[in-house]
């Protein structure tokens, strides 16, 4: 997926500038425009991230603990264990949600720019949970089919980015 950022400079006053002026002047504008796409994109992807945690139903908590955040590439470690294992925890259980949270703040934190960022879930029921299919939340619950799109969408509004293009291998 990639994000766009736009950013708008004015001009309050002509002045002559040297082309090493130029060039200087530029570069410091160059540097606070991608400065400006780190902040943005680090703050989506915590939020993303959140959302998608926060939104997994929860059984025995190994959905929402696989919600993995890497930079450069997708998580491929496989399935991890639940952080706080047990049985009918319910959407409420903030164990596992804590530590996936904790986990993505740091790793987003060492990421540089131009490298992308990437939210895996590698847990084999959360593309049906995602469908509607199954249901680990409490009784008489609704099921919230499409959560993870509308995570995607809700977490990068958060931080400010209202137009956005989903691209698909």
């Amino acid at each position: 997926m990639g994000i766009a950022v736009a950013a708008r400079t004015t001009v309050t006053s002509k002045r002559e500038l040297t082309l090493e002026q130029f060039t200087a002047e530029i570069g410091r504008q160059i540097r606070a425009i991608m400065d400006a796409e780190q902040r943005i994109v680090s703050v989506a992807a915590i939020e993303i991230h959140a959302l998608l945690a926060q939104d997994t139903g929860v059984d025995t908590g190994e959905a929402r603990s696989n919600w993995v955040t890497t930079v450069g590439a997708p998580w491929t470690g496989g399935v991890i264990p639940a952080f706080a294992p047990g049985r009918h925890l319910g959407k409420a259980e903030t164990g596992n949600l804590e530590a996936t949270k904790a986990l993505t703040a740091a790793v987003v934190q060492y990421r540089g720019n131009e490298v992308p960022i990437f939210i895996t879930n590698l847990a084999e029921h959360v593309g049906m949970m995602n469908e509607g299919a199954i249901n680990f939340r409490p009784e008489n619950a609704p099921i919230n089919p499409g959560f993870i799109e509308a995570a995607i969408y809700d977490g990068l509004n958060s931080a400010g980015v209202n137009a956005v293009q989903f691209l698909v291998p």
